[in-house]
């Protein structure tokens, strides 16, 4: 079953990557932006606890974003060696455009399913994360 979950997870992803190609990002670094946008900014701790990605990987994903104006890092009050994530006006739009792409894909790819098949998969798959804050929200922003 491993194999099958592996197998069907590479394909899907480099489908998405495809799309995401459109917008100059990759699934990692609009899963990035869906949490900044989502719970405001993080640290990049925090980031790689959600996204189930090594803190390096975390910094190369914003030192890309950041590249491109899309993301900005910031001071963390009280901690003077942590940095807050935040998205620029046009990483919030480039986040925007890419969302609603990721959406309508998602809506392609599982057009198969029904509604409760989604959910009942989406729950099991919760259940498999490798790592126990993968996905989960950050208990609260990082910037004080």
């Amino acid at each position: 079953m491993g194999f099958v979950i592996g197998r069907v997870g590479h394909v899907m992803a480099m489908a998405f990557d495809r799309e995401m190609d459109k917008f100059g990002i990759r699934t990692l670094h609009l899963g990035l932006m869906s949490a900044v946008r989502s719970f405001g900014p993080l640290s990049q701790q925090r980031l790689a606890e959600y996204l189930g990605a090594d803190r390096a990987t975390v910094a190369a994903l914003i030192d890309d974003l950041e590249a491109k104006d899309l993301a900005i890092r910031r001071p963390v009050l009280g901690d003077r060696r942590a940095r807050a994530v935040s998205l620029t006006d046009e990483g919030l739009r480039l986040h925007s455009r890419a969302d609603a792409a990721a959406r309508e894909h998602e809506r392609r790819v599982f057009s198969k399913l029904t509604e409760a098949e989604r959910t009942q998969l989406r729950t099991m798959m919760l259940k498999l994360r490798p790592l126990p804050k993968m996905f989960l929200p950050p208990e609260s922003s990082d910037t004080g």
